[in-house]
């Protein structure tokens, strides 16, 4: 019977989108960064108001689920050069939350991305493939969310980041998880299959 209850538990959590598309500018002038971040937010997080931190104290820990980043030429912007995956490189900071929807979040960078394509080449340093870093901020008292993607040319520390003049603002969405399907139903369509199987058992 706990089992029954388990699956028939209405979805505990919310998936939370952001996308962002701009260019990258110097040193990469040819740039285009197109991304997507999608994170998991407990539903007694969404109760809350406000900005919520990621420490577990008002709540469940949200998680990041995914974290692309599409590089792109600027001057065809339609194929994607490479895809950066972060995915393994964020952490959930915090969230804004206004009347149960997530407005902004915010991500930090716990790794950098190599990148192998020659849009991924600095200016500064002719013939060096960067290293990339990506975070998202909230801004704006949480009215704002931003994406920032950080570059270097080794592990030890930080070149610079995209160009502020153009900056990548989030779009964020927040869909709810698909609920699981009561146990009792599966199991009268499992008895109602085996019903049927039998009676036709029965006819041959």
């Amino acid at each position: 019977m706990a089992t029954c209850a388990a699956l028939a538990t209405p979805a505990q959590a919310a998936l939370v989108q952001g996308d962002w598309d701009p260019a990258y500018g110097e040193p990469f002038p040819n740039l285009g960064w197109r991304g997507t971040a999608t994170i998991e937010v407990p539903v007694a997080c969404l109760s809350l108001s406000g900005l919520v931190v990621n420490d577990g104290s008002l709540c469940p820990l949200m998680t990041p689920v995914s974290a692309l980043v599409e590089f792109y030429d600027l001057a065809d912007e339609v194929p994607t050069v490479e895809t950066l995956d972060f995915g393994g490189k964020v952490a959930v900071d915090r969230i804004f939350v206004s009347a149960g929807q997530v407005t902004a979040f915010g991500l930090d960078s716990t790794g950098t991305v190599l990148s192998t394509s020659p849009l991924g080449v600095t200016s500064t340093s002719p013939g060096t493939q960067a290293l990339f870093a990506l975070e998202i901020e909230i801004s704006d008292a949480g009215r704002m969310t931003e994406a920032i993607l950080y570059w270097s040319v080794n592990a030890s520390g930080l070149g610079g980041r995209n160009d502020p003049d153009r900056p990548a603002i989030v779009t964020v969405t927040q869909t709810d998880t698909p609920a699981a399907v009561p146990l009792p139903a599966t199991l009268s369509l499992a008895l109602a299959g085996l019903a049927l199987l039998g009676a036709t058992r029965r006819r041959s």
